[in-house]
This record gives structure tokens, sequence and C-alpha cells, in this order.
């Protein structure tokens, strides 16, 4: 089955809207990714950011890359921790992207609605994530009045293009449950 039949199936099981999310392939040996995963959540508890790339593939780096201090070019080259795992080997389908973090949603928390730059497009790879969990997008810049509002849950085990380029948020309202993706960035003109 080819990408595109992929996208239009997981599309219309999941209600997506090709203007804010598109399905680009299913995840190969996801039981790897999430164990992966799992040792560096247990490796690095305090952190709600883990960088996956760094400026020069430090083993000891996995921070520099959080936040916006940074320019995301910068962050290509994945930590040398990570060389030959299911972490790389992701990483490697997605050469033009750079600035991997596994990124955490914590319970009860919604991050500040907000725009990633005029030409940024993220892929998100969800690992470990809950019903409660939405990625949620702005028609406009907030103000009074009516605007659409579109929700998108992503379920693991398929890798996502994301629209950040307008106005939106990330919510987690499980109680419990922490959210972690995978997510890479790269800015280009023409977003999704």
């Amino acid at each position: 089955m080819g990408n595109k039949t992929l996208e239009k199936l997981v599309a219309r099981g999941l209600n997506l809207d090709p203007q804010y999310v598109k399905v680009v392939c299913a995840v190969n040996n996801f039981n790897d990714l999430t164990r992966e995963v799992g040792d560096l959540i247990d490796l690095l508890p305090n952190q709600s950011q883990i960088s996956l790339t760094t400026q020069n593939g430090n083993a000891d780096d996995w921070i520099s890359g959080n936040g916006y201090n940074s320019n995301p070019e910068n962050f290509k080259v994945v930590n040398s921790n990570l060389k030959g795992s299911t972490i790389h080997q992701l990483i490697s389908q997605f050469p033009e992207f750079s600035r991997w973090r596994i990124m955490q949603s914590k319970p009860k928390t919604t991050l500040s609605v907000h725009h990633d730059g005029l030409y940024n497009l993220r892929v998100h790879i969800p690992v470990i994530t809950n019903k409660d969990a939405w990625l949620v997008f702005y028609e406009s810049k907030l103000k009074n009045g009516y605007q659409k509002v579109y929700h998108a849950h992503l379920p693991c085990g398929y890798a996502y293009f994301v629209k950040t380029n307008n106005f939106h948020t990330a919510v987690n309202y499980s109680n419990t449950d922490s959210r972690y993706h995978i997510i890479g960035e790269k800015n280009e003109t023409k977003v999704c």
C-alpha cells in the first residue's frame, strides 16, 4: 500500500484536516521505538524536552536544542548515544528536518497559544499518548468574536506533518498520563 493510500485511509478514520495535519507514514519498529523513548525518559526524568540532535553529536548533550534560544538548523547531528538505534533510523527518514526532541505534555496542562514562525513545518511522532491529548489549531490570531478552532488527536504508530506557522496549542486533559511526541522541524516557504 502506497503512502497516499495509507494517508487517505488513516486521515478518514482519524478525521484529520489536511490544512493542519497530514499522515506521512506508518512507523516501523514502533515497539522498539517506545522502549528506547522510555529508557531516555527514565534516564532524564525531570526533562520535559530531551534533545535527540545536537550541534556536534555530543553524547552528554540532551538539552541544548530545547527551547527557542537557538537556530533549529544548527541541530542536525544525532546524539552519539543514539547511533544505530530505532530513534536514529527514524530521524534518518526525515533528513530535511532538524532539532529533533522528545517533548512531554504533562497531565492537566495546556501550552500557551503560539505560532512557530511564518514557515515552520513539524513532524510529530506520537510515542506515548492518551485519549485526552490534543493539538488545537486556530483559524486566525485570537481576537474577540468567533473563529474556527480545529482539534486533532494523533494516535501512536504514525508520523504526521503538522503545520505550526498559524496559532495553535497542545493540551493534555488527562488527570494522570503524560503525552510524549518525537518532534522534528524545518523551515520552508510552502507549509502543508
